[in-house]
């Protein structure tokens, strides 16, 4: 893939302002780990969203997506077209992922209007999907803007941020103890990066997608190389040589497999793709955009449908 310089269009300057106005100046201590949310047996129903930061299937139902948002987890049925929030507890969900090919949920945040809770709220973990989170580190310390992990959630890699500075950080014991990787070759300020993905079968091939490029890494995100020249905002990874990516200025969806690039006909102009889902099994590809649009094809971008349109169910 020859992709073209950028040209840096209005549209992805307020993408990039979006990113920035999610941080924290927290300055709070790490306490000792704490179950938050419950099970709701009437859960509240949710008529729009804003400010999406995390897409996936629902890991039990292929009918349904779970979105992360400014205000919780929202539950989306694809038939029904009704949404409602997952658990009791509302908190602004970042970085939320699914660990590949398991039930388990990652994210990070901050806390709710009038929470207790300590700001950001560190490293969560759910295997409830989404009922109730354990903040298993970092919580005071710590705010994720990306989460990924290994199928066997042996290697987790975060891009994280303490207010004061951005970094990668691995964890080996599924989210307990962290440590800050040295990183070589990757830019890592809010306004440059975007979304980083780790090859679910091997923790030492990643990717990260940045408006200087979309990088990679064959060490376990300590050094990282080039790998195609543009303006990156979202990836998703299926294996060691396959990369599902947006580039923003003037491209659109890719799937890069080994060295085949394909297309899928996906340009948005001045909104871009943030969150890229890919169904294995049916080939379906859902994305989410900047301007809270929800996008699905089936037939590998012959055709596109919007599920949603600015937010509203």
């Amino acid at each position: 893939m020859k992709a073209k310089k950028l040209l840096i269009t209005l549209g992805l300057a307020s993408i990039v302002a979006i990113i920035s106005a999610c941080g924290s100046d927290s300055e709070a201590k790490q306490g000792e780990p704490i179950v938050i949310g419950a099970q709701v047996e009437n859960p509240e129903q949710v008529t729009s969203f804003s400010h999406i930061h995390g897409l996936s299937k629902h890991p039990s139902d292929n009918n349904k997506l779970l979105l992360a948002s400014h205000y919780g987890l929202i539950e989306y049925d694809k038939e029904s077209t009704e949404a409602h929030f997952v658990g009791s507890e509302r908190f602004d969900l970042m970085g939320y992922s699914v660990v590949s090919g398991t039930d388990i949920l990652m994210t990070s945040g901050h806390p709710g209007e009038g929470s207790k809770l300590p700001n950001p709220l560190g490293f969560l973990w759910s295997e409830d999907f989404g009922q109730t989170w354990e903040v298993r580190g970092l919580h005071g310390m710590i705010d994720f803007h990306g989460l990924t992990a290994t199928s066997d959630h042996s290697i987790l890699l975060g891009y994280g941020s303490d207010a004061k500075s951005d970094a990668i950080l691995k964890s080996t014991d599924q989210g307990f103890t962290w440590e800050v990787l040295k990183t070589k070759g990757l830019p890592l300020s809010h306004d440059e990066f975007f979304d980083l993905g780790v090859a679910p079968n091997n923790g030492e091939i990643a990717y990260a997608a940045t408006s200087k490029g979309l990088f990679y890494s064959n060490n376990g995100g300590v050094d990282w190389v080039k790998k195609f020249d543009g303006y990156f905002t979202a990836l998703t990874v299926l294996g060691e040589e396959e990369v599902v990516f947006y580039e923003a200025s003037e491209n659109g969806l890719y799937r890069l497999n080994g060295e085949e690039v394909i297309t899928y006909d996906l340009y948005l102009g001045a909104d871009a793709v943030n969150y890229i889902v890919v169904d294995v099994e049916s080939s379906a590809v859902t994305v989410a955009t900047f301007q809270n649009n929800l996008l699905e094809t089936t037939d590998h971008g012959g055709t596109w449908e919007t599920l949603l349109k600015e937010g509203n169910f």
